[in-house]
């Protein structure tokens, strides 16, 4: 990967890989940054971004975009700070044991800026039930793990009855992967994966986002008073908007976000024996949500730890791979 990209006279340094190909680069003081992909990757992507900042969500602003090569394109986004609150929950939590609440408030606080503008009645869309399985990324989950033959008829009965409960939901814009690695004090970042969905979703599975991963590879621990007040916070703004409580499709967001886990980055698509054990991990605790959902029981992932059991952990760092 290039290690230095010159732009318009600018230089930008490489800071990481996209999961979903290419790269991202920063200029000297952090100030914009750079997002490069294949055309048919990034064209999607930037143009929803510059959609979302026209509709008043906590996005980046784009600058400049443009081409490297016949290939190869580029958008220059404005920083929204220059540390992902991903990074603070991992220091606090290796510190502390979980995250402090004063840092959490912050991270709530950025989110429910997010959440007033996907809950806004000007900025929802059609319903398409289509959507859904674009959501949760339903096609790479029957590709790269699929329900075993005792458990096909319980997944897609589940899927259906999620399905149709959130289908009672306005559709809005929804970033989809929305974790703390992807929200910084300025706003949210990276829409590789934003979709069209049931508004709500990504907000309510967000806390969730540690609890997805076993213990071993957990990156931060969020508590569950934590989670409490961010949800109590996330429900008045809905109400206050005319919505329902987002928090009683907490259930079928759950059950849905378990199903997407199991769907599969780049990188592990490419390199199928990369962590298996740890696929084996997310596939057991999808498939023990869809048997607590089908029978009504509330989805407690603090269980998911046992649910998933052991895990020996890959050589490479597991990395975080969305869910």
């Amino acid at each position: 990967m290039q290690k230095e990209l010159t732009i318009q006279g600018e230089s930008f340094v490489y800071v990481k890989e996209r999961r979903m190909g290419g790269a991202v680069y920063k200029n000297d003081d952090g100030s914009r940054y750079v997002r490069v992909a294949n055309i048919n990757d990034i064209h999607g992507e930037v143009n929803f971004t510059k959609e979302l900042h026209e509709r008043h969500f906590p996005v980046p602003r784009v600058l400049d975009e443009g081409k490297i090569s016949d290939t190869l394109h580029y958008y220059i986004e404005e920083s929204l700070g220059n540390t992902v609150f991903g990074e603070q929950f991992q220091k606090e939590t290796k510190e502390h044991g979980a995250v402090l609440d004063s840092t959490f408030d912050r991270f709530t606080e950025v989110v429910l800026t997010y959440a007033r503008a996907q809950f806004d009645g000007k900025n929802f869309v059609l319903r398409n039930r289509a959507d859904i399985a674009r959501t949760i990324l339903l096609d790479n989950v029957w590709r790269n793990n699929p329900p075993s033959e005792e458990i096909e008829e319980q997944f897609n009965v589940a899927y259906k009855k999620a399905a149709d409960r959130v289908m009672e939901l306005p559709f809005g814009y929804l970033q989809s992967d929305l974790n703390a690695y992807n929200i910084l004090e300025g706003g949210v970042i990276d829409f590789e994966n934003a979709s069209l969905g049931p508004v709500g979703f990504d907000i309510i599975t967000n806390v969730f986002f540690g609890r997805f991963w076993p213990r071993i590879a957990l990156a931060y621990n969020v508590t569950d008073e934590q989670i409490d007040r961010y949800n109590a916070a996330v429900d008045e703004i809905a109400t206050s908007m005319g919505l329902p409580k987002m928090t009683d499709y907490r259930n079928d967001f759950i059950l849905l976000k378990a199903i997407r886990a199991t769907h599969k980055g780049v990188t592990s698509e490419e390199h199928p024996d990369c962590n298996p054990q740890f696929w084996d991990w997310r596939v057991r605790v999808r498939d023990w949500c869809i048997y607590q959902y089908l029978e009504n029981k509330t989805l407690h992932t603090r269980d998911f730890e046992k649910v998933g059991g052991e895990v020996i952990k890959h050589p490479e760092h597991f990395g975080h791979e969305g869910t």
